[in-house]
């Protein structure tokens, strides 16, 4: 054999190696190429839905805090309202006419009594309660009716403190007005809660 065939021979040889591991790599590549496309495609996928639940989160968060702040206003519109309408009421009783005011007080009076012989405190300036209130508010509570218009004075705009030894009913227009507003609050705030 001559040198140019041992050369071709060899080269060949080498050609048919080249041509071998360049096939290997080009399917290794391939292979490669295919599992990061699926990786890619995996990701893609994962990534997407990520993003969807992300914002779905987002989405959720901000309706929440929208729906929290619309119930604040309403909230503060309701508030609003009850100043209003209690303001309205303290004044429809301070200024109701001399008649209908005792028979109002007269009746808060008999549902505070307990046993009849209480005193009742009216406000400093309360020209409307005196003591022909206390005795048509005795006869109507009959045998039971024996209170006594207190020498002191409250220091409130309308109705009245019930004393009975130490224990003190303080049924002002004020307290009740607080407790009446205290009670609604309550209703509206567990409106907004709902």
């Amino acid at each position: 054999m001559s040198a140019n065939e041992v050369v071709e021979k060899i080269l060949a040889s080498a050609e048919a190696e080249a041509g071998k591991i360049k096939a290997e790599a080009d399917s290794k590549a391939a292979e490669l190429s295919s599992q990061t496309d699926s990786e890619l495609a995996d990701f893609d996928k994962e990534t997407a839905l990520l993003k969807t639940k992300a914002f779905e989160e987002a989405k959720s968060r901000i309706l929440a805090a929208a729906r929290m702040a619309q119930a604040k206003n309403v909230l503060q519109i309701k508030k609003g309202i009850l100043d209003e309408i209690f303001a309205n009421a303290a004044n429809m009783i301070k200024n109701m006419n001399d008649s209908d005011y005792p028979t109002l007080m007269g009746k808060l009076l008999k549902a505070c009594i307990e046993t009849g012989d209480e005193k009742v405190i009216i406000g400093r300036d309360d020209n409307r309660l005196g003591d022909d209130f206390i005795k048509y508010v005795n006869a109507e509570l009959g045998n039971k009716g024996k209170l006594t218009l207190a020498d002191e004075k409250a220091n409130i705009d309308a109705g009245f403190v019930l004393l009975r030894g130490s224990v003190r009913v303080n049924a002002s227009l004020e307290v009740l007005i607080a407790q009446a507003r205290e009670k609604l609050e309550i209703e509206l705030a567990g409106e907004l809660f709902n």
